[in-house]
């Protein structure tokens, strides 16, 4: 798994790198600082949003149910689920695209890093250590230009294709 350092300043935002000497740098000037893991076409990361009692939980569990493969993940400090992912081709940026309170983080996105911590709670990588393919329904759900969406309604699961 490629994990990048991002350093974010108040005016700039640096390009993300693997390099060791700039990150050791940046974290000699900083190191209370978090990491961020840059996505793009090679790394797509879906997170699922659960805090204040937002749907991305049962979206994921409706997702668990076509046939999601196991793949690294990683549980926030705010108790959501980033699940990661190999695209075919590549996957653009959006929020509650494929399904209410789950955004999607592909080309020039990134998401915070396992080992990171926000307000006192940490990010923690899961158990697995292998990064699945995205599967071909996530991967069309994620680039449709129409509002398609994986419904999720008083605990029932529908597919409601909007246009």
């Amino acid at each position: 798994m490629r994990i990048c350092a991002i350093r974010f300043a108040a005016t700039t935002r640096e390009s993300p790198t693997a390099d060791p000497a700039a990150i050791g740098a940046w974290w000699d000037k900083r190191p209370e600082s978090n990491i961020g893991v840059a996505t793009g076409d090679d790394l797509v990361v879906v997170d699922y949003d659960t805090k204040n009692g937002k749907a991305g939980e049962k979206a994921l569990v409706l997702h668990a149910s076509l046939d999601l493969p196991k793949t690294y993940g990683v549980r926030t400090a705010t108790g959501g689920y980033h699940l990661y992912f190999r695209p075919d081709a590549p996957i653009p940026n959006s929020v509650s695209k494929i399904a209410p309170d789950v955004d999607v983080r592909g080309a020039r996105g990134f998401v915070v890093g396992p080992g990171s911590t926000i307000d006192g709670a940490e990010y923690r990588a899961g158990r697995h250590d292998e990064i699945a393919r995205m599967p071909p329904w996530l991967a069309e759900q994620a680039r449709a230009l129409s509002q398609r969406r994986l419904m999720v309604s008083a605990g029932m699961a529908a597919r409601a294709w909007c246009v």
